[in-house]
């Protein structure tokens, strides 16, 4: 529900009517178009994948204790990932004021936001395992910081200082 699927699942609901044989790639591009023009059908389906995330990202904080997010993807880019951040970070300033004041979105630049798996893959704390002896016997196991903690690698994109940075939502 946080991804072009969205998209398409919500464009009836929206009154947009593209072909179903359309693939989904596609109706996002078209959508993206339509948000762009100033269409607030388009922007309906941003904000409705924008209350999901909010409520998703609560639902995640009830199992994880995690500060940083980092939104990537596709359908995060152009005007309407930000209309999904400020009505995600609206619901959690509503419903969810202790997880909104602990977590921060980041978020990269454009073509970084269309790689998403890859950044979120290179952003993975490495597991490192130690063995006692040759035999593995006796084993330790720690996580290495993750981008964006500290001492964390991190991918910095071009001309930014940080990811994050200058488009973190306050």
């Amino acid at each position: 529900y946080f991804s072009q699927q969205a998209v398409g699942r919500l464009l009836a609901a929206a009154g947009i009517d593209l072909p179903g044989d359309m693939p989904l790639p596609v109706k996002l591009e078209q959508v993206q178009k339509l948000m762009a023009a100033g269409d607030e059908r388009a922007r309906k389906i941003y904000e409705t994948i924008g209350v999901y995330f909010g409520y998703g990202i609560a639902h995640d904080a009830d199992f994880y204790d995690f500060r940083n997010l980092l939104a990537l993807g596709r359908v995060m880019t152009g005007e309407g990932g930000g209309v999904i951040l400020s009505v995600a970070d609206e619901v959690l300033k509503a419903e969810f004021p202790d997880v909104a004041a602990r977590v921060r979105f980041h978020i990269p630049g454009e073509t970084e936001k269309r790689h998403g798996q890859a950044i979120a893959a290179a952003s993975l704390p490495a597991i490192v395992t130690v063995s006692g002896d040759a035999g593995g016997s006796a084993c330790a196991t720690r996580a290495v910081p993750a981008f964006g903690e500290p001492g964390g690698a991190g991918i910095q994109p071009a001309g930014h200082s940080s990811v994050g940075g200058d488009h973190e939502i306050p």
